[in-house]
């Protein structure tokens, strides 16, 4: 594009050929009028007298040369031009690849977020499909999961400590306790592979991080989202854990009466 627009212009090939037509007029009659003077006049004092009668031809050609001046003023001119549209279109260009590297840069970090993000995924239902109790029979995975819950519900119904707590939050807290205390470990990696996703999602610079949160929510079983919404106020996973859970809406399916955040 740019090598076309710094071809020569029809106008300006004219321009530069007028030009020349004019001072090679010039520069021939000059010799002309020597070649002439010299053959009419023998001495030089006819051809003083003779030059003196044509005064006002140097006055022409003190008009040609000024006259050039301005046209080569007005060529330097449109060369200016030229190179200033040369310039902003170059200006252009760069603007344009700058925003296509920007768009490029958008486009691989989403894809590198995705990549992260759905291997978190991968490793979670790993984790998941391998879960295995002693004592809990055949039961494995998500069947580990739904074992677990009501284990707890057990806790929270039967367990005269948890029953000996006057308000709701006090009480899922103690039976966390004695839930930890007779499964220690059990859930500690399933809470953390939660948070690892969360945090990536929240630390990341990604426009859509509720559509991701989302996703992930989509993961999980009710059974998953019980023990969840039990946990969530746990500080002992970690501090930012029920806010993660709160702020992305992981209990959303679950009743108002039910939700504990």
């Amino acid at each position: 594009m740019m090598k076309e627009n710094m071809k020569p212009k029809p106008s300006d090939s004219i321009s530069i050929s007028l030009i020349v037509f004019i001072f090679s007029c010039v520069l021939i009659l000059w010799v002309l009028t020597l070649i002439i003077i010299s053959v009419l006049f023998d001495t030089p004092q006819d051809r003083g007298l003779f030059g003196d009668m044509f005064g006002s031809v140097n006055a022409l050609f003190s008009g040609l040369a000024f006259a050039g001046v301005i046209v080569a003023l007005i060529l330097q001119k449109k060369e200016l031009s030229l190179q200033r549209a040369e310039l902003e279109q170059t200006r252009e260009e760069l603007k344009g690849q700058k925003e296509q590297l920007q768009l490029q840069n958008i486009n691989l970090s989403k894809q590198n977020f995705e990549n992260t993000f759905f291997n978190l995924l991968k490793l979670h239902h790993e984790y998941i499909s391998h879960i295995e109790v002693p004592g809990f029979g055949a039961n494995k995975g998500r069947n580990v999961l739904e074992e677990f819950i009501r284990k707890y519900n057990n806790i929270l119904k039967s367990n005269t400590h948890v029953q000996s707590q006057t308000d709701k939050k006090d009480k899922i807290l103690e039976a966390n306790r004695v839930f930890k205390r007779d499964y220690p470990g059990h859930l500690d990696i399933y809470f953390r592979n939660i948070l690892n996703a969360l945090s990536f999602i929240e630390k990341s610079e990604i426009e859509e991080k509720r559509f991701y949160g989302d996703l992930l929510k989509a993961q999980f079983s009710i059974f998953e989202l019980q023990l969840i919404n039990y946990f969530s106020i746990d500080t002992s996973i970690d501090k930012d854990f029920g806010k993660l859970i709160k702020e992305y809406k992981i209990l959303q399916d679950l009743t108002e009466q039910d939700r504990i955040l």
